[in-house]
């Protein structure tokens, strides 16, 4: 049985994610998506604006848990 993950895009660029659908962040929820547990890769959006490049230490993806700084 898979378990579904709940990831809460916010109108401030914010993301949060849950596996609890009643875990729904303060403010403006521009979208929220449930991914179950043996979700397949595809594409679900694009962000757009301004990023700083040291959102990601290292130079690493975050793919195997680097922590955004």
């Amino acid at each position: 049985m898979s378990t579904p993950v709940f990831l809460h895009v916010m109108s401030n660029g914010d993301m949060w994610v849950s596996n609890n659908i009643g875990d729904t962040p303060a403010g403006t929820v521009t979208g929220t998506y449930r991914f179950l547990d043996d979700a397949k890769l595809q594409k679900i959006g694009t962000l757009s604006g301004t990023f700083s490049s040291s959102l990601v230490a290292g130079g690493k993806t975050g793919k195997y848990g680097t922590e955004l700084t």
